[in-house]
């Protein structure tokens, strides 16, 4: 007996579309324990070198345009710690913003004018949604 094409597609298509939910799933939820840091330069002018210490990780960026942004992805090794940036020429430094190496921490750092640093950490929605609600200061 011959199975009609509808039949077919009924059967089929369900399985298919879940498999793919799964999936897609899945991933969402592996890449979400991935930390990350976002500088933003809202400065105004361009930044010509940057040092980001995080997690016992060093990250050395030669030159940042005014209204640009730098992404790292943590490698998931290291320390919980502040996020510490320093700029060398001229002097300054800041320091704060407790982050994890893994656990879907986003840290978001604004660097404005006269030096001031504006900063949000939060945790991925898979993260909260998968593990639970936790405090940014853990």
């Amino acid at each position: 007996m011959k199975t009609r094409w509808w039949l077919k597609k009924r059967f089929y298509l369900p399985i298919i579309s879940i498999l793919f939910i799964l999936m897609a799933s899945c991933i969402a939820i592996y890449r979400s324990r991935i930390s990350r840091v976002i500088l933003y330069n809202d400065t105004g002018e361009t930044i010509p070198e940057l040092h980001v210490f995080v997690c016992s990780q060093s990250y050395v960026f030669d030159s940042i345009e005014a209204e640009d942004s730098i992404r790292i992805r943590l490698k998931p090794y290291g320390a919980a710690s502040d996020i510490r940036i320093e700029r060398p020429n001229p002097p300054w430094r800041w320091q704060g913003g407790y982050i994890e190496p893994k656990g879907g921490y986003r840290s978001v750092i604004h660097l404005q004018p006269d030096g001031l640093v504006e900063e949000n950490t939060q945790f991925s929605w898979w993260q909260s949604a998968v593990f639970g609600k936790r405090a940014a200061t853990e």
